[in-house]
């Protein structure tokens, strides 16, 4: 009984670590203002819009705000094209709700993950003792390749 339940709370816990990583790296990407700003000048944002780069970086950051729950709503005004405008058109906003709920959604998972993933962990180290490192090294190499396989079937 105790190498398949090893065995289950390896997969468990190989699973929270791909889960928690993926996650992490988008909400990296996503919440990074540097990046916004960096193609915010590369592709010349600020002109093609009619806005201030300051005015775009305080949009960018409260959007970031808004995406991590920390903002209750989007509706902002600023300088565009020469007139105080609402900066967000009432369908973006429609839809940055649904993509606010996606995140906020994703970083639910991604906590919950951590919280599983440590719990199984602890589990997996009292009844696997000394072959705890071996049991989750093999175990995370098969659960990743599975990932890895079924991720290319999806895309393909």
């Amino acid at each position: 009984m105790k190498k398949p339940l090893t065995t289950l709370l390896a997969i468990i816990v190989s699973l929270c670590i791909i889960i928690t990583f993926a996650f992490t790296a988008i909400q990296m990407v996503v919440f990074d203002q540097n990046r916004f700003e960096k193609a915010y000048e590369e592709y010349d944002r600020y002109e093609f819009i009619g806005i201030t780069p300051e005015d775009l970086h305080d949009v960018t950051s409260e959007m970031i705000k808004y995406l991590k729950g920390e903002r209750e709503d989007l509706i902002m005004h600023k300088m565009i094209d020469g007139e105080m405008q609402q900066v967000f058109e009432e369908r973006e906003i429609l839809h940055m709700v649904d993509v606010q709920k996606l995140f906020l959604g994703g970083m639910m998972i991604r906590n919950v993950s951590v919280i599983v993933g440590v719990f199984a962990l602890a589990i997996l180290i009292m009844l696997a003792r000394k072959e705890t490192l071996n049991v989750l090294s093999k175990t995370y190499l098969w659960v990743f390749l599975a990932f890895v396989v079924l991720a290319g079937s999806l895309a393909s």
